[in-house]
């Protein structure tokens, strides 16, 4: 195959992008398709990780539990680093996503779509970009909130009324378009809206 899929899922947080992540992972691995998974904020936990002494591991549980101080740390290293470098945490995924690339990586999968200016920087790739849509509380948080009249290419409604079953099928349907999308080395732009059209 002559080409890489960029999947990009978004948007909010505790709305199953990991977990849909992991499952379309699955999916494409029947398909014999090799797929890596990144985020823009790996490299950020990996430093804060390494500061606090922990694992990487370690540092996701407490993130995820009633430890805001973890999280309080994640947030504030990336806005330092931020100041003098406004678009750090892009490059680097750019340059882990042309590294990928040229390890002939069939299908990268972004799991923290946040922000417009993310999708911009990475355009070139002409990702398939994916909702994960849950109900959430109000929020003031540009990174929860900016994305919010985003037009997905695809958006999976992962509500409270869902099941993990209505994941795994959502995730064999997107692994098809993907695998599509690959066979069909021709493919345009214009074709590969149509192609996605069919998934919505």
């Amino acid at each position: 195959m002559s080409k890489t899929v960029l999947v990009m899922i978004g948007h909010r947080k505790r709305s199953g992008k990991d977990v849909f992540a992991g499952l379309l992972k699955d999916k494409l691995a029947e398909y014999k398709l090799k797929t890596e998974i990144i985020s823009f904020g790996e490299p950020i936990k990996i430093a804060v990780s390494k500061a606090r002494g922990i694992s990487l591991e370690e540092l996701n549980e407490l993130k995820d539990t009633t430890d805001s101080e973890v999280r309080n740390d994640i947030d504030n290293f990336s806005m330092y680093m931020k100041e003098s470098n406004p678009d750090i945490w892009i490059n680097i995924v750019k340059e882990n996503i042309n590294k990928l690339i040229s390890d002939n990586v069939d299908v990268i999968v972004i799991t923290d779509f946040r922000l417009l200016e993310e999708f911009k920087k990475l355009s070139e790739f002409e990702p398939v970009t994916i909702k994960i849509a849950r109900e959430f509380p109000e929020s003031d948080l540009t990174t929860e909130t900016q994305l919010d009249e985003y037009p997905y290419d695809i958006t999976i409604d992962n509500g409270l009324d869902r099941t993990l079953d209505d994941l795994k099928e959502a995730s064999e349907e997107v692994a098809g378009l993907v695998e599509t999308l690959l066979v069909n080395k021709h493919i345009q732009a214009d074709d590969k809206d149509w192609l996605v059209s069919r998934y919505k």
